[in-house]
This record gives C-alpha cells, structure tokens and sequence, in this order.
C-alpha cells in the first residue's frame, strides 16, 4: 500500500514537473516569436540612433571649426543654396565638413599610393563634387517640386471649394503632400504662425524654390487678395497651364536625346578609348604623354571636347 501511494505520488509530481516544463518552454516559444517580430524594429530603431549620433557628431565638429566661416559673404549666398537644395546645413557647416572629408580622403590616397599628384587629383574632386552635388541635390529637388505642383493646386482648390480658407488648404497641402513640396509649406505654416505675413512668407518661398510654375501661382495669390475672384477657378488654370507645359517639357526632352547622347559621347569616348588602348597595349599612349608636341595636342583636344560639349548643351538647352 505505501509503495502504491509513493508510485502515485511519484508520478504525480513527475506530471507537474513535465507540465511545467512545457508551460516554460511555451513561454519561451511565444517570447522567441516575440523577438523575432520585434528584432527588425529594434534594430532599424538602433541604426537610426547611430545614424542620428554621426549627424550630431558631424554637425558639432561644423560649428566649432566653421564659426570663423559664418560672416564670410560666399558662405552667406552659399545659405540660399543649402535651402535650394534641402540640406539642413548652413553654407559655413557645409563647406567645413566637405573640407574635412576631403583632408580624409587625401590622407587615405596619400597612404595607399604614396603619389603627390594623385593626392591632388583627389583633393580636387571632393572639393568640386561637394560643389557639383548641391546643384544635383537643387535639379532633383526643383524637378520633384514641379511634378508635385499640379496636384498641389488641385488639393488647394477642392479644398477652398469645400469651404477651407486659403490658410487652411495650404496647412491641408503641408501636412498631406511629400516632400519637397510639403516641407515648404510646413515651412510657411510656422512662418505664419510666429507673426509672418503670409504674403511674405509665400514670396520667401518662391525665393527658394526659383520655380517659374510657382511664381505664377504666388503672382495669382497676391493679385485674387487684393481684387477679390474665384480662386480655385484660377489654381484650376494654372494647373492645366502647368500641366501642358510639363507635356511639353518632356518632348523636348525626347526630341533632344540624341544631342544629350552626341555630347556625353563626344566628351567620355576619346578618354574611355585612351583607357582602353593603354590597357591592351601598354606604352602605345608613352609618345603622347612624354614629348612636348603630343601633350599640346592632348591639350587641345580636351579643350576642343570642351567647347563641343558647351555647344551642344547651349544647342540642346531649349527655354520654356
């Protein structure tokens, strides 16, 4: 009989302790699932705090070696172009991070190849390619700009036909549009909200965007608040004018893509092919780059290749 009650208890605690162990590794089960759905967030939401770290780092070490830089005039032009372009950066802060990451990159070429002119080659392109990226930041921006354009006006007029002021379509437009557009008016919105005038505040930002579009809206706003008219009738117009000129624009662009293809050949081929000889035949270029009479003739020739190439562009570059 007691060695019956001790197999029940036995097997009775057994059962609990098996119970147990499948409720722990349960929990354990639901807490792995947990992670594994969570892990992506945490480690996008880590990365994002590196990210945010290295810009703060970066922007700290601007302001304390560029602060001699802000009462610079180039530095203060240089502003209006950081806002063309999108870059929370002053002009001062830009140009001393590009100083330094191209000290950066000479002193790793310096080590790697140990060549003077080769430094020199590379400190030029990171100063100009510091310069040449804010134009590509201002051209994507202003392009991005002009295609949001058209269906900005049409929310702004279905709004003020819905009954919305003027102020509040465009606070509907900062908050619903992406960016760049939306980020502008955001920008009038506080501008506004702190005492700016709103008439100001729009042409400030016709100042930045430099849009011609827009500048034809801004003109129609100003004149509807001062003779009165249907305003959404006229953002209609505008954007149906708007939209045929962004037809137009997009067949000039289709009807000079053999010009824009003769002038990027015209000016990477002769280099491309110069590259390509000198790796198949090592030494046929020696003449070419060692006598006097064979670099003159590289020289203009590359100048030559240049006044192409502006020619073409200015051939090519049909205003609207």
């Amino acid at each position: 009989m007691n060695t019956a009650l001790l197999v029940i208890a036995l097997v009775a605690v057994l059962g609990v302790l098996l119970l147990a162990f499948f409720v722990w590794q349960y929990g354990q089960k639901r807490q792995v699932d947990v992670l594994r759905r969570v892990l992506p967030y945490m480690v996008e939401e880590e990365k994002e705090e590196a990210e945010n770290r290295v810009k703060a780092d970066a922007l700290a070490f601007a302001r304390k070696y560029g602060t001699p830089l802000a009462s610079i005039r180039p530095t203060v032009t240089l502003d209006r172009r950081m806002e063309q372009a999108g870059i929370p950066l002053f002009g001062w802060e830009y140009i001393v991070l590009v100083l330094a990451a191209t000290v950066i990159l000479c002193g790793l070429t310096a080590l790697l190849t140990l060549d003077i002119a080769t430094v020199a080659v590379v400190a030029l392109a990171g100063l100009f390619g510091g310069w040449f990226f804010i134009g590509w930041r201002i051209k994507r921006r202003y392009k991005q700009f002009t295609n949001q354009l058209s269906d900005c006006l049409i929310t702004v007029s279905n709004a003020l036909r819905a009954g919305f002021s003027f102020l509040q379509a465009m606070d509907l437009v900062a908050k619903e549009m992406e960016p760049p557009l939306g980020e502008e008016f955001s920008r009038v919105m506080r501008e506004v909200s702190v005492g700016k005038n709103m008439e100001d505040a729009l042409k400030d930002m016709d100042a930045r965007v430099q849009s011609a579009d827009f500048s034809l809206v801004v003109t129609a706003v100003l004149i509807q608040r001062e003779v009165g008219g249907n305003l959404a009738e006229i953002l209609d117009n505008i954007s149906a004018t708007i939209n045929e000129r962004i037809r137009m624009r997009r067949e000039i662009l289709t009807l000079t893509t053999q010009g824009r293809a003769s002038m990027w050949i015209l000016l990477i081929f002769p280099a491309a092919l110069c590259g390509v000889l000198s790796l198949i035949s090592p030494g046929y270029m020696d003449p070419m780059l060692e006598s006097t009479a064979g670099r003159i003739a590289l020289v203009v020739c590359a100048v030559m290749e240049f006044i192409g190439y502006i020619v073409i562009r200015r051939i090519i570059d049909i205003k609207m």
